[in-house]
């Protein structure tokens, strides 16, 4: 069932908008904690993964980064099935109804799927022509010296207009049902590594009872 409490992390709201240039590790991102991804089934984690969120009058800002010794993806194209290879995900819900909330993956390529989700009971329903209108993200690769990769990362700007069910930009102190997620496939193959901010425990994320929430914090 619901989580007795559930995890609770921050946006920093910023004194000015975030130019998305794909660095994740600029000074403003410096200055933000980070939200740490663990493995979504309880094991020991492979790699080290986290999440930052912030925002301004007009957009959410979200930087993901994670080690990764092989990055990859063969999606190229918009709402592509991401989520059968590498990608970052994030879901949310605007309002205090997380059994309809919105989901965005960013994937190695800039490839991006975004779409609306409903859940009846057991049943799922996928709202694929939502478009996160207006969203702009780079996803970069992170190399060693030889070339090899180490990591890759993700920057965001999501529009608040975007988003249908949001009457207004949020006010601070205001809190959304969120979660956080990364999929890793080390041998180009199932089983997928599973990373969660808040772990539903299974080999699904559709689990929105298990949503934390996303304070909007001021300055």
């Amino acid at each position: 069932g619901m989580l007795d409490v559930p995890p609770t992390c921050e946006a920093k709201r910023l004194k000015a908008p975030l130019l998305v240039d794909g660095n994740v590790h600029k000074q403003t991102w410096e200055w933000i904690k980070p939200i740490p991804l663990v493995d979504n089934l309880g094991h020991e984690p492979r790699f080290k993964t986290w999440v930052k969120a912030a925002w301004f009058d007009t957009h959410l800002y979200l930087a993901f980064w994670g080690e990764d010794n092989d990055v990859w993806s063969t999606y190229v194209q918009h709402d592509d099935p991401l989520y059968r290879q590498e990608v970052f995900e994030f879901f949310f819900s605007p309002d205090e109804d997380p059994g309809r909330y919105y989901e965005i993956e960013w994937n190695p390529n800039d490839a991006v799927f975004d779409g609306k989700i409903e859940i009846h009971g057991e049943e799922r329903q996928l709202d694929a022509v939502w478009h996160a209108e207006g969203m702009r993200s780079i996803a970069n690769t992170e190399r060693k010296e030889d070339g090899a990769p180490r990591a890759w990362s993700c920057e965001a700007a999501i529009p608040f207009s975007s988003i249908d069910r949001l009457e207004h930009p949020p006010y601070v102190d205001d809190r959304w049902r969120v979660n956080f997620f990364r999929i890793d496939m080390p041998n180009h193959d199932y089983p997928q590594e599973l990373y969660a901010w808040s772990p539903t425990l299974i080999v699904n994320f559709h689990k929105p009872e298990f949503f934390g929430q996303m304070i909007f914090k001021g300055h």
